[in-house]
C-alpha cells in the first residue's frame, strides 16, 4: 500500500509540475463552463495517476491534504472558478485595459460592477443577456466561488 500511496504522489507531482501549468492559461482566458472539458481533463489526469484503472480513492478525499488521506491532487473545477474569479478584480481595477472596457460595456446596461456587490446566484447568471461568453464564465464563477 505505501509503494502505491508513493507512487500516486510522484504521478501526481509529476501531473502538477508539467501538465497542468500548461492548462492554466487556456483555463483562465477561454470560455470553459461546460462540463465535458472538466469531465476530459479529470478523466486523464486520474486515468494517469492510476494507469488506466479505476480510481483507488474517491476523488474528493485525493484532493484533500496529506494530513487528511488525500495526495493534494489538483480539484480542477475549483481551480476554474478561482482562476476566472481573479477577473473580477481586473474588471473593476483596471479600466486602462481594452479587454476591461468592452467587458465594462457589456455590463453598463445592469449597473457594470453591481453584479461584484450583489448576492447573484449561478443559477441567475444564465438568465443574463450578455454576449460575451467569457463574461458570462467570470460571472459565473464569481456566484459560485462567493455565493454557492
Amino acid at each position: 500500500m505505501e509503494k502505491m500511496e508513493t507512487l500516486a504522489k510522484r504521478k501526481n507531482n509529476c501531473s502538477k509540475t508539467f501538465a497542468f501549468p500548461k492548462l492554466i492559461y487556456p483555463l483562465q482566458v477561454l470560455a470553459n463552463r461546460k462540463q465535458c472539458i472538466i469531465k476530459d481533463i479529470n478523466t486523464k489526469m486520474y486515468s494517469y495517476l492510476w494507469d488506466g484503472k479505476p480510481d483507488k480513492i474517491k476523488r474528493d478525499i485525493i484532493i484533500k491534504d496529506y494530513k487528511n488521506g488525500g495526495l493534494k491532487m489538483i480539484d480542477i473545477e475549483s481551480t476554474i472558478v478561482g482562476l476566472k474569479s481573479t477577473w473580477v478584480h481586473r474588471i473593476i481595477y483596471n479600466s486602462n485595459s481594452i479587454i476591461v472596457r468592452l467587458y465594462k460595456t457589456h455590463l453598463k446596461q445592469f449597473g457594470e460592477n453591481l453584479f461584484f456587490e450583489c448576492n447573484m446566484q449561478t443559477k441567475d447568471v444564465d438568465k443574463i443577456n450578455i454576449p460575451s461568453t467569457f463574461l458570462k464564465d467570470v460571472l459565473y464563477s464569481w456566484a459560485k466561488a462567493t455565493h454557492d
